[in-house]
């Protein structure tokens, strides 16, 4: 067996549907498509978290193997999740605990993706006149 036909033999024996996926936290009927694809987002952790490197994956190839394995699906949920508008407060909170976990909260000021909608939702426009950095 190559190395190909093992990773993909391996990553398909650790697929899991969504069916089976404990919710972490209850959801709601009228919960937001960021609030939905978040829940779908700590599904995916908790599996994440949870994998263990099969003995016939070689330990040193068992980080490259785990990122082959659920950075694809995670990463699309968080994009997602970070190009759709906030539609209330939880929303915008969802995109906090997101970002962070990518070490981008503190992200740039003046074009990083959480920045701009807070500086939109707070009605900032922008201006050299206005916002955290005046001194009037």
């Amino acid at each position: 067996m190559n190395r190909r036909t093992m990773i993909s033999t391996t990553a398909s024996a650790f697929v899991v549907p969504p069916s089976m996926l404990a919710p972490s936290f209850a959801s709601a009927a009228n919960d937001s498509a960021i609030l939905r694809l978040y829940r779908r987002h700590c599904e995916l952790a908790d599996v994440a978290n949870a994998w263990k490197c099969p003995p016939e994956i070689n330990p040193d190839d068992s980080d490259r193997v785990w990122a082959e394995l659920f950075c694809p699906e995670m990463d699309a949920v968080q994009a997602e999740i970070m190009a759709l508008p906030c539609v209330g407060p939880a929303d915008f909170a969802a995109k906090v605990l997101i970002a962070s976990a990518d070490g981008d909260l503190l992200s740039w000021f003046d074009r990083g993706d959480l920045a701009t909608e807070a500086r939109g939702l707070v009605g900032w426009d922008g201006g050299a006149n206005s916002g955290p950095h005046t001194t009037s």
